[in-house]
């Protein structure tokens, strides 16, 4: 991280995007075939399980692959 001079907080901005960008055409794709409230019901547990591991990551290698997650399981929800 340090060869690309990355703050933390920039790199968790990062992932996050990254994430959301990955996840949107399959939550869009998922809510056109079976509906929005279904895929909310579908995603609440994956969410609630993103959000321990963000607090249970002892690394900083599984702390962004949290983040990763939770920006995925997040454009979903919404």
């Amino acid at each position: 991280m340090a060869n690309f001079h990355f703050e933390k907080a920039s790199f968790e901005l990062v992932l996050q995007g990254l994430g959301a960008l990955f996840s949107f055409p399959i939550a869009g794709r998922l809510s056109d075939n079976l509906g929005a409230v279904r895929v909310a019901r579908m995603i609440a547990i994956p969410f609630l399980l993103s959000i321990a591991f963000l607090g249970l990551a002892p690394t900083i290698p599984l702390l962004a692959i949290a983040l990763f997650l939770l920006a995925c399981v997040m454009v979903r929800w919404t």
